[in-house]
């Protein structure tokens, strides 16, 4: 079962990574059976630098093919199907492809139970005995977090309960910590390098999780694409903090005009923020970055950098929001350089010589209601 935590407390992180010349293709046919309903299943490709959602067009014979190219060892295909019953709970699995031409068949299994259980594989992989022993490892506080979603499914993602949003959060980090511990002592896993490099950047300090990836993983992992990606990912995390210079990005905007935070120097601030379309939090703020645009557009460009979801969507929430700034729309070199798909909403303000000069996070509270960013966007441009 795959836990989704939309608390701002706690994410399950999305990592994103530097690009490379150096590529492979996949081509994947899945093949459904008709006690499954296309429209609400999704399909992920994780390819090395990002993870995006496929949109599902055409199926000839209840069969969906997707192809493209990934830069790991193995592409990964994540499978999501709702639970009945359930708000926000979804069955998942995962399925790992080269570049042989791979079929996923997913067999008919029992009413209300994952469909993603009985399967064939021709050219595909499921590491199952690896994910398996990861399983049985946090089996107990896997337990703990449903039996308690099963009670409180509507207070949590549906109600204004935080008591039971903040337990859910804590039930949720106490399996990422046991599924930490389990990586730790299976460095030689591919299964648990993956979960590593998807899910566990986050639990401690970028400086202590480096010392960690590098003591942990054999050589064929840390001098993969995907070792390399995380010690960039890693070298982003440090550096991008008040005080530092801002990282140079050169990018193209949903429109294809090229971007480059260079072209700011001397002339603007820059609001650099980081968002996606299924973060509350960060369609919550929408109106007062608008408003901050708005009143301070001569002195002040803004640029929001999206994380990925389905790009009608994603192009959908821009228009709905009078998102009228520079829109980036998942750009996978960009999102590393400032640390990778990391907690939202996530903003930077950047001044004319280049340097971070606030960050959202900063603080015991942060800036949730952004009050201390127009203070010191006011302060700033009072002094010019």
């Amino acid at each position: 079962m795959h836990v989704k935590l939309f608390s701002p407390l706690l994410v399950i992180f999305v990592l994103s990574s530097l690009a490379v010349s150096a590529h492979k293709t996949y081509q994947v046919t899945i093949k459904l059976n008709r006690a499954i309903s296309i429209s609400q299943l999704k399909i992920y490709v994780d390819d090395g630098q990002s993870q995006k959602l496929i949109e599902i067009k055409d199926t000839q014979n209840l069969a969906i093919n997707i192809k493209g190219v990934y830069y790991s060892n193995y592409a990964m295909i994540k499978l999501t199907y709702p639970e009945p019953g359930l708000l926000v709970e979804y069955f998942e699995n995962r399925f790992f492809v080269t570049e042989k031409a791979a079929v996923i068949i997913l067999n008919k299994g029992d009413a209300g139970k994952s469909p993603f259980q009985n399967y064939n594989l021709i050219n595909a992989f499921d590491f199952k005995k690896e994910k398996d022993r990861m399983l049985a490892y946090s089996a107990r506080e896997e337990s703990n977090r449903r039996s308690f979603v099963l009670q409180h499914d509507k207070e949590i993602y549906h109600g204004s309960d935080t008591a039971a949003q903040n337990e859910n959060a804590r039930l949720g980090l106490l399996i990422l910590k046991k599924n930490f511990d389990y990586v730790l002592k299976n460095g030689n896993s591919y299964y648990a390098f993956v979960y590593f490099r998807r899910n566990l950047l986050n639990l401690q300090s970028p400086d202590s999780i480096l010392l960690i990836f590098n003591s942990t993983f054999p050589d064929k992992f840390k001098n993969s694409e995907e070792g390399r990606f995380l010690k960039k990912h890693l070298a982003g995390k440090l550096t991008v903090k008040v005080n530092n210079m801002a990282p140079d990005f050169n990018a193209k905007d949903i429109d294809g005009n090229k971007v480059s935070l260079y072209s700011f120097r001397g002339k603007k601030l820059v609001l650099l923020t980081f968002w996606a379309t299924w973060c509350g939090p960060c369609i919550t703020e929408m109106p007062e970055i608008r408003a901050l645009h708005d009143k301070y557009s001569k002195s002040l460009e803004v640029i929001s950098i999206a994380y990925s979801s389905q790009y009608t969507t994603y192009l959908k929430a821009v228009k709905d929001n009078n998102m009228h700034w520079i829109n980036i729309y998942d750009d996978a070199t960009l999102i590393n350089d400032y640390g990778g798909l990391t907690a939202i909403p996530r903003i930077y303000l950047i001044d004319k010589n280049g340097k971070i000069i606030y960050d959202n996070r900063v603080g015991e509270k942060g800036d949730s209601d952004l009050s201390k960013l127009e203070t010191k966007l006011g302060n700033l441009l009072l002094e010019e």
